[in-house]
């Protein structure tokens, strides 16, 4: 990430079964039982516990995330809950003390096309 104070960088690696490592190889336990990343503003890493396993309308999941905030590109866990609220949309939740909560637009890939607010995917020529 560039910014008037400089270029910063943050490498993260994962074995898929919720172990993390930072760039030098080393263990981040904090972060033991996160399958997924999600990197803060961007919505397509909301795409990736709604691809998970497919959920019924109307079922809620919650999920443990390796929450990436820029621009100081922190690491923490954060509890999230995704509801599926119809075919293309699904409610994300945070469940730390902002309560913060959105309803996404999916596509039939489950990619995200619209986040109110925040994001919205400009359709092609």
């Amino acid at each position: 990430m560039t910014t008037a104070a400089g270029t910063r960088t943050l490498a993260l690696s994962t074995d898929g079964e919720g172990h993390w490592r930072d760039g030098d190889g080393r263990a981040l336990p904090h972060l033991d039982g996160c399958l997924d990343i999600d990197i803060w503003p961007t919505p397509f890493t909301n795409t990736f516990p709604i691809r998970r396993e497919p959920f019924a309308i109307g079922e809620r999941r919650i999920f443990r995330m390796a929450w990436v905030s820029a621009p100081a590109l922190a690491v923490r866990p954060m509890q999230q809950a995704y509801t599926r609220l119809a075919e293309h949309a699904s409610r994300y939740e945070s469940l730390d003390s902002s309560g913060f909560s959105a309803e996404v637009s999916v596509d039939a890939d489950g990619f995200v096309v619209d986040d109110p607010g925040l994001f919205a995917r400009v359709p092609s020529a």
